[in-house]
C-alpha cells in the first residue's frame, strides 16, 4: 500500500512491505523525500496524464534494473579488485544492451 504526504513543501512517498509466508525475497519498502521542485514538477505532471509520482518513479525504476543488475553484478565479480568494477560494469552493459537488440529484432522478425 501506497501513501503520500506532504511535508514542508516536499512530498514524502512510503511503499510499506507486502510478505507473504515463503517468500524468500519480499517487495522492500522505500521512502523518498522529494524538493519542493519535484514535487511540483509531479504534481504537474500528473495533472497533465494522470500519471502519479508513484508510477512514474516505479516505472523508471524497473526501465533501469538492468543498469542495477549489471552494477551489482560487476562488484560481485570483483570483490577482489575494486578498481576493476567499472571496466565490468561496462562489459556488462554491452552484453544486456546487444542481448536486447537481440530479442527485439526476434521479436520485430516475428511479427
Amino acid at each position: 500500500m501506497m501513501n503520500s504526504c506532504a511535508l514542508g513543501g516536499a512530498s514524502v512517498y512510503k511503499n510499506t512491505v507486502k510478505k507473504t509466508e515463503g517468500d524468500e525475497m519480499a517487495a522492500a519498502s522505500v521512502e523518498i523525500e522529494l524538493s519542493e521542485q519535484a514535487a511540483k514538477l509531479f504534481a504537474d505532471y500528473e495533472r497533465y496524464t494522470n500519471v502519479t509520482a508513484e508510477v512514474y518513479i516505479k516505472e523508471l525504476v524497473d526501465k533501469t534494473l538492468p543498469t542495477l543488475q549489471a552494477m551489482v553484478s560487476a562488484f560481485e565479480e570483483c570483490q577482489d579488485n575494486p578498481a576493476a568494477v567499472m571496466e565490468v560494469f561496462g562489459r556488462k552493459m554491452g552484453e544486456m544492451m546487444l542481448e536486447q537488440k537481440q530479442a527485439q529484432q526476434a521479436a520485430s522478425q516475428s511479427q
